[in-house]
């Protein structure tokens, strides 16, 4: 027993030296869970304060800072998550005990609720403080993702760019998009709309009242679902209850400016266009207030 106990210390040990001596690029994990869970954990036992943090979607979520020109700036911390809600990234960041200068929030998906799981497998009171000391516990150090990922260098920005999707199937997307189109012009329920900004609400004036400066943000969509009824409703609440609050908004931009590979998610081309759009409107934003 003994002899196993200081055989597995020792390996932990080793392993730990290990990771932190090779130079490590990781892509997204080895699942949408894995990689919201590697998003996260980089947040919370980071090594430095970000005086910028976004939270959001999925859509959010593709605005990377692969690529140095037109990406996020290099003091914005991207903690959209995909598959989950606004409310994920805002509770992880409440929990975590940060208040950035800025907070960019994403609000195309208002109506979606945080996961009580994902938040407890983050902030599970047994390997919290193992996680924080040892690296080797948390996600992203995971053996077999971290041999999948160990590379001779850094890739370049040419070969980050070379990673683009297949073409869309222009027959499937009108098809998907159809459904999506019948779906967001019935419209969201008042009463569980009202709660989900009164939600939001909350946890914008928590951070305000921390001295955070919030803005408000909408990808844009496919044209033809930008101004459905669920969009237009949802985007008129959002005005309604935070101009009051003093909150600053990013207009979203023309959709018939992005192509979407799904009818939601920005390709990889509108992602650097967006990205460009964004930069410029929050240069305002970063001055000092």
């Amino acid at each position: 027993m003994k002899k196993s106990l200081l055989f597995f210390v020792v390996l932990v040990v080793l392993y730990e030296v290990f990771i932190r001596s090779v130079d490590v690029w990781w892509t997204l994990g080895q699942n949408q869970w894995h990689a919201n869970r590697i998003v996260a954990n980089n947040f919370v036992f980071r090594t430095r304060e970000y005086a910028n943090v976004m939270v959001g979607s999925s859509m959010a979520a593709r605005l990377t800072n692969k690529i140095s020109k037109d990406s996020l700036p290099a003091d914005l911390y991207n903690l959209s998550l995909n598959g989950q809600s606004l409310f994920d990234g805002l509770l992880i960041l409440k929990e975590s005990g940060c208040a950035p200068k800025n907070l960019f929030i994403e609000t195309n998906v208002l109506m979606r609720n945080e996961d009580p799981e994902l938040h407890s497998a983050i902030f599970s009171p047994v390997t919290m403080n193992l996680k924080k000391y040892i690296k080797s516990w948390r996600d992203n150090y995971q053996p077999i993702e971290l041999l999948y990922r160990i590379r001779s260098k850094k890739p370049t920005n040419a070969d980050l760019l070379s990673q683009v999707e297949a073409p869309r199937d222009e027959k499937s997307y009108k098809t998907m998009l159809a459904v999506q189109l019948e779906k967001n012009n019935v419209p969201l329920e008042e009463k569980a709309l009202k709660k989900q900004v009164e939600k939001l609400k909350e946890l914008v004036l928590y951070f305000q009242k921390k001295g955070s400066h919030v803005v408000l943000f909408e990808l844009p969509v496919d044209s033809s679902l930008c101004y459905a009824k669920q969009v237009t409703q949802s985007r008129a609440a959002i005005k309604e209850a935070f101009v009051p609050m003093k909150c600053d908004f990013i207009q979203v931009p023309s959709c018939n400016e992005y192509r979407t590979t799904d009818g939601t998610h920005l390709d990889v081309p509108s992602v650097y266009t967006y990205l460009h759009y964004f930069r410029n409107a929050i240069g305002s934003f970063a001055e000092p207030r």
